[in-house]
């Protein structure tokens, strides 16, 4: 470990000091390979007082989007964050882009949901059938926005 730090110390002084030689730079220990840096999206979770009213109204203006209540359990292996990056997998691997979680802290030990879409609101869903559920709300959103285009259509070239 004391190399490691001498060398990464004798790096940063032979590369940046203008009068070091390059001699005494080429006898210089090498430092470590870096890893590339990567870019993770980061997600602020907050909770809300009423994840039910606040996904009905989130709903409402985001008809071809699946909004989701999480009532946090007090006894819960998994993060707010793993829920909603797993959930929204979920979505988008069925086509569905627009998502939001909307987070209630309950007091009952497990977590449990609430989906909202289109006109179904379906609650409440445990832990076990989340993400069945989650791809049925996506089949649906595909599914009656394919046959509302085509309804549409038909309409349209009727008039």
């Amino acid at each position: 470990m004391k190399n490691t730090v001498k060398a990464g110390l004798l790096a940063l002084t032979t590369g940046s000091l203008p009068f070091a030689s390059a001699a005494y730079a080429e006898d210089a220990p090498k430092p470590a390979p870096v890893a590339a840096a990567t870019t993770v999206a980061a997600t602020t979770i907050s909770y809300v007082e009423n994840a039910d009213d606040a996904a009905t109204e989130w709903n409402a203006s985001n008809p071809d989007g699946i909004g989701i209540a999480v009532y946090m359990g007090t006894e819960t292996d998994l993060t707010p964050e793993q829920l909603r990056v797993g959930l929204t997998n979920v979505a988008n691997s069925g086509g569905v882009g627009n998502i939001e979680f909307f987070f209630e802290q309950n007091d009952t030990p497990a977590n449990s949901f609430a989906l909202y879409y289109q006109d179904v609101y379906d609650a409440p869903i445990s832990m076990g059938d989340i993400i069945a559920k989650t791809q049925k709300a996506t089949n649906y959103l595909k599914t009656d926005g394919a046959l509302f285009q085509t309804a549409s259509n038909d309409y349209d070239t009727l008039n």
